[in-house]
Formats: C-alpha cells, structure tokens, sequence
C-alpha cells in the first residue's frame, strides 16, 4: 500500500493498524504527531473503526467517512484516502488564552504551543476542549473548543462587570469566583431581610398601645357605626384595614393604631 508523502505505517497486531505523520509544532515540550489507527472488525460484514490522536486527544471519526464522495470503502483500499483527506485539513490549534485564568468547569487542557518552523517566535499558551475533534475543516480549532472559547469569553465579561450578573443568567456556566460573589449576595439580601424584619417587628411592639376589652368594643361599634362617606379622605386607608382586622377571629389579630 503506497503511503501519502510524510506518512509513516506501523502494524499494532492483525486487525490494528497506525499511521503517523509528524507536525512542526510542540505542545507541552512534545513534539506533535497526527496519528491514524485503524481497528479492523473482527466481522467482515462491519466497517473498520478510524481514530485520530494529536495533542494528547483523540477524536473518533466514524465507522462510514466520506471521502470524494465516497462511504464505508474498504481498509485496504480507503486509507490512502483517508491520509490524503487529513493532509486537506488542519489540526485543531485550540483556543489562544490571553487571560491566564480559565474561568471555566468544562474539561480542558492548558499548555505552550511552539511553532518549530518559527525557532524566534515565542511560545503561545493554548487551551483544549476535553472534547477536542483533533481535526478541523475550517480556522484554528474544531467546533467543540470553539464552543469552550464562547463560555470562556461569556465567563470573563460577566467576571469584569460582576455587579451585573442578569438574574436570568444560567450558574451552571458561571466560574468559581462567580459562584461565590452570588452566594455571598444572596446570604446579604437574607441578612437585610430579616433585619428589617426585626426593625418593623420592634418599632410595632415600642408603639402598639394595649386595650382592654370594654374599650375594645367601643372602639369596634364606633368603626363599624361609621359610614364610608363620613371617613376623611386621609384616613380612608387606615378605616378600611381595621375593619378587615376586626373580622379576623383570633383576638390577636385586633390591634389598633395608636394615631
């Protein structure tokens, strides 16, 4: 079987097979690799299992690829192929970190990408989706470590403007940071609460005035003797509440304002 330039073949038993093909980038002090293994089936009917593995990740490609047009080709014959089909298209390059800190739960890997082709350019601290593709059909990186860049970018905005976190905002994708300064604003409202709880609590009982039960009746006869109409605009309110108290049924309930 004739091999694509740069391509190396390496047989793992009777039915496993690797490829490789050496890049010109060094991930964490390792120089890095494109690797192909190929799993043959053990049923001769199934279709042979294709994996690639860079940067410490590896990516299933499927058991039916779609290559010139063409599915599920044979071994034998469809390797060829397929290392032409990974000549055509980038190694994912994750995601460039400008920001040291990852605010992120997803799995990820972090480390300096070295382009050896550039022995003067420094090296760049890149970031990878625990899902990586290894493979990607456009730009730097795959879909999956695209969509880890959007929740790292949406973590680092909510992170600079922390005050504003939208209520609405889903906390599964908040950081650890984010996690905390909301559970520290939630035991505050708390806090305010029953503090204002308390002020309302003891200014009633400092102004409350105790009646006893002759005055109270008077008091009841005087308020249900008395018209809607004859109520002064001001008091309307005051009218209206104590007389729905003095329906309750419990005589804790009958409390006059002392005004």
């Amino acid at each position: 079987m004739s091999l694509p330039q740069g391509w190396v073949g390496e047989a793992g038993g009777p039915s496993h097979f690797s490829f490789y093909r050496r890049e010109k980038k060094e991930f964490r002090g390792q120089r890095l690799s494109l690797e192909l293994s190929v799993a043959l089936p053990v049923n001769p009917s199934s279709a042979p299992i294709y994996k690639v593995k860079s940067h410490g990740h590896v990516a299933d490609l499927g058991s039916e690829l779609r290559i010139n047009g063409s599915t599920g080709t044979p071994a034998a014959q469809g390797i060829p192929s397929i290392l032409q089909y990974l000549n055509s298209v980038p190694i994912c390059l994750g995601v460039l970190l400008e920001d040291q800190s990852v605010a992120s739960s997803i799995p990820h890997t972090v480390g300096e990408l070295r382009d050896l082709s550039e022995p003067g350019k420094e090296p760049e601290t890149r970031l990878f989706s625990g899902s990586c593709q290894v493979i990607c059909n456009t730009g730097e990186h795959c879909r999956n470590c695209g969509r880890l860049k959007s929740v790292i970018t949406q973590n680092q905005r909510s992170n600079k403007n922390m005050g504003s976190i939208d209520a609405s905002c889903n906390k599964r994708f908040l950081s650890r940071e984010g996690l905390l300064d909301q559970l520290k604003k939630e035991k505050n409202k708390r806090r305010d609460a029953e503090r204002r709880e308390q002020y309302w609590r003891e200014k009633l009982d400092s102004e409350a005035l105790e009646v006893d039960d002759e005055d109270h009746a008077d008091l009841a006869g005087m308020l249900n003797g008395t018209r809607k109409e004859d109520v002064p605009e001001g008091m309307a309110c005051l009218w209206e509440q104590q007389k729905k108290i003095l329906q309750t049924t419990s005589k804790h309930g009958h409390r006059w304002h002392p005004k």
